[in-house]
């Protein structure tokens, strides 16, 4: 216990100078201090070493506060962005026992009234640095606090052309956070904004930045479930790179380019943008930085997309490996990695039945996000709809009645939630509401409930086929799932037959002969046959099923997909890779 007061009282005492001489200490000592203490080494010895912890912790946290929670002082450590790192790592312990500093932090930063016009400029770049840094740390609210501060947007024009990219940069930012938080109408407001300024700079010939304001306009609609827009918009965005755009802009294009191609089922085109997006994040940031965890996010999703869900896993484990070390537990990011890694295993391991791996991470995104977002945030809605679909599954494989019920109520609580989060941002017709329709039918399927489970999914098929077209991967699995409800519990046999055919012809045209959804029609179809004694069409389908396992054991024995490798990019490649990029989308007839 005495070593436990000597080390509090030596951490003060170190902190106490530090901060007499803080404004004299050059910035990299500044960061070499605060890493050193994060790296603190603690006594052994059991009892010793748990008292002196939570004490070494208690100051920590006490010492960095004091400091840290000085705007002059948070901005310097933030001049650099190579030290965001360690930054990143001092709020992280921050916010564990200060739930508040970001906010305090960005109201100061919004308190502040510059007059005079020569300093105004300084202001704002600073803001826009601490709106970024609270971005890229996953707290929205905070940074929309501090870019929406900036006030020196004059939307009829009365600004000076040499403020007039600095206004246009400031309603990018707003647009980017709004988005991200979910505020769809202000972020539509934010957007419409920049693109006046757009034509402000266009007119005065000024260079804006488009690759960022097409990225955005791509995000925005993207989160609209307008895929088809996204696309298009992605794709302008991917024609604007050019080596002299900020490093975090050109991977962020990339990556967004790759989601748009994804949606869209161009999976050549989205393998293309994320491993070259991987590559210049690794470059230019390092694999401990949360923008590489960023582009590692996208792989996985990519890879999930394409089926490889064993390595999909594999590269949700290293991002959240990265965003856990740099953001901690209590994070949004972090918990978002969490369900996406959650879904990720919910796939992996359907077919055996094991769930305990992805209600883990499922329950521990929940938790978080019900902790630190208000009850009626988007963002919910998907944390909820995976917890949901991990307990219906668990409830099923259970022998006790008494917990299935009671499982199957609560995911049905969760799905109603999800429902009605997304109809409140997105209306009835809107690609995420069909889902969460999608999901109550086949959770009513597991409750018995078989009228409710059919209207639901008719629902979810009639949205998604309005929406996205009769061939869409979305429609395809909405009618394996009507099928199945038909074939197993109501006994349409006819109407099942149909309609697994269809799912089987969309799943083959666009994911090949081993895709891994076919293998449930083609056991609905053996099943259907047999039970109306066609046994024909039954060895039929069981040679199919054959057929597919060899193929996709083939697949996956061929390696036909190769990781990404260590690479050495130099600078002088970066133009190069833009380009090839850009030809190829050309080329491609993007």
């Amino acid at each position: 216990m005495t070593e436990a007061f000597y080390q509090c009282h030596l951490v003060d005492l170190v902190y106490t100078d530090f901060a007499k001489l803080f404004n004299k200490v050059p910035n990299n000592q500044l960061m070499h201090k605060y890493n050193k203490q994060l790296k603190h080494k603690l006594v052994k010895g059991s009892k010793e070493r748990f008292f002196t912890k939570k004490a070494y912790n208690l100051c920590l946290t006490d010492n960095l506060h004091f400091e840290l929670s000085d705007l002059r002082r948070f901005e310097n450590a933030i001049k650099d962005t190579e030290n965001w790192n360690i930054v990143h790592k001092c709020v992280h312990i921050l916010l564990v026992k200060r739930p508040n500093f970001g906010i305090l932090l960005a109201s100061q930063k919004a308190a502040e009234y510059i007059r005079d016009p020569l300093k105004i400029i300084e202001f704002t770049y600073k803001a826009l640095q601490l709106g970024a840094f609270f971005l890229e740390h996953g707290l929205y609210d905070c940074s929309k606090i501090v870019y929406q501060s900036i006030d020196i947007v004059d939307l009829n024009g009365n600004i000076d052309n040499n403020i007039l990219s600095i206004a246009f940069e400031v309603a990018l930012r707003v647009g980017h956070v709004l988005t991200l938080n979910c505020n769809y109408n202000d972020a539509n407001t934010a957007i419409l904004n920049a693109s006046i300024l757009l034509t402000y700079m266009q007119n005065c010939n000024l260079k804006p930045n488009c690759a960022f304001y097409y990225t955005l306009c791509s995000m925005y609609m993207f989160s609209l479930s307008q895929y088809d827009k996204a696309y298009n918009l992605a794709l302008q965005a991917v024609q604007e790179l050019n080596d002299s755009l900020p490093p975090k802009i050109i991977v962020d294009t990339l990556r967004q380019a790759c989601k748009a191609c994804i949606i869209k089922r161009l999976f050549c085109e989205a393998r293309v943008y994320t491993l070259e997006a991987l590559k210049l994040a690794r470059y230019w940031f390092g694999i401990h930085h949360l923008k590489y965890a960023d582009c590692l996010s996208d792989f996985a999703f990519y890879l999930l997309s394409i089926d490889n869900v064993g390595l999909s896993v594999k590269y949700y484990e290293m991002a959240l490996s990265v965003r856990k070390e740099q953001l901690g537990e209590k994070n949004i990011l972090t918990a978002m990695t969490h369900e996406d890694l959650a879904y990720a295993l919910y796939v992996r391991d359907y077919s055996k039945g094991d769930f305990e791996h992805a209600r883990v991470h499922a329950e521990q995104a929940l938790m978080v996000l019900l902790e630190i977002l208000p009850v009626d945030h988007l963002l919910l809605s998907s944390s909820k709809r995976v917890e949901a679909l991990i307990l219906e599954e668990v409830a099923i494989d259970s022998d006790d009645p008494i917990v299935e019920d009671r499982l199957l109520k609560c995911a049905e609580s969760l799905h109603m939630d999800s429902l009605r989060l997304a109809k409140n941002t997105f209306g009835e017709y809107n690609v995420q509401t069909a889902k969460h329709y999608g999901n109550l039918g086949r959770l009513y399927q597991s409750m018995k409930k078989y009228k409710e489970a059919e209207a639901n999914h008719l629902k979810a098929i009639y949205i998604k086929e309005k929406l996205l077209s009769c061939s869409d991967y979305e429609v395809a699995l909405s009618i394996g799932h009507l099928a199945s409800l038909y074939n197993y519990d109501m006994k349409k046999y006819d109407e099942a037959e149909q309609l697994y055919k269809r799912s089987i012809e969309i799943g083959r045209k666009l994911f090949g002969v081993w895709y891994s959804g076919l293998e449930y029609d083609y056991r609905g179809l053996i099943h259907l046959y047999e039970e109306t004694g066609r046994h024909v069409e039954a060895a039929h389908y069981r040679s199919n099923l054959a057929d597919w396992k060899f193929e996709r054991d083939d697949k996956f024995s061929k390696a036909l997909y190769i990781e990404p490798q260590e690479d050495h990019t130099d600078q002088v490649c970066v133009k190069t890779i833009l380009q090839n990029v850009k030809d190829r989308s050309i080329k491609s007839g993007f």
